[in-house]
């Protein structure tokens, strides 16, 4: 009895192998803390990317309303800019619902929400709502976070450009030149006495 006593104190005041498992698990912590780090860098580029594919559309399709073009033509120009910024291959589609995510719309210039336009009222802006999820079927995938279990990561960006006057330009501000401004590709020339103002806010 005295000699099971003695091997079972011996056991449990043995600490040879503590080392061993102490480093596996700072290593597998490590490597976890490796792996957030490099996996959140990844979407966080992917946010960018999003968030500055669908400005640009938007500003394409509220540049075609403000030239007169159709909902339906506003819509294509946004389209061919996404096309442009974000290919479809590798990522799929960026629309999770096109009819929702990509649309010419009217904003209220009193309280700022968003209706469709008919024809007492025409679109004067464009909503583009882009993502990388489940829904869309195109998630970001993780790298080294899936040995963990988490195998990819959703994230999403939206934006809408209106076309229309603004109080926060002051008498200051604006582009000012001798004769005429040209702005974009097909050379839209503005006159300085148009009274031009460009603004941009998130």
């Amino acid at each position: 009895m005295d000699i099971r006593a003695s091997a079972i104190r011996r056991a449990l005041h043995d600490e040879s192998g503590g080392i061993t498992v102490l480093a596996l698990f700072s290593l597998v912590l490590m490597v976890l803390c490796l792996g957030f780090g490099i996996d959140a860098c990844n979407l966080y580029r992917h946010q960018n990317m999003l968030r500055m594919a669908a400005d640009a559309a938007a500003h394409a399709g509220a540049s075609a309303l403000a030239r007169g073009a159709s909902p339906e033509a506003a819509e294509a120009a946004a389209m061919d800019m996404l096309a442009l910024n974000m290919p479809l291959d590798p990522e799929g589609s960026l629309l999770a619902d096109r009819a929702t995510d990509l649309r010419a719309l009217v904003v209220n210039t009193v309280d700022g929400k968003l209706s469709l336009p008919d024809p007492d009222t025409p679109a004067n802006a464009m909503l583009v709502s882009l993502q990388r999820s489940e829904t869309a079927r195109n998630p970001v995938p993780t790298f080294v976070l899936g040995l963990f279990g988490v195998e990819s990561w959703s994230t999403g960006a939206s934006s809408v450009a209106m076309v229309g006057t603004t109080r926060r330009c002051g008498n200051a501000a604006g582009l000012f030149a001798d004769g005429p401004i040209t702005i974009g590709l097909n050379g839209l020339g503005l006159q300085p006495s148009d009274g031009l103002c460009l603004h941009s806010q998130e």
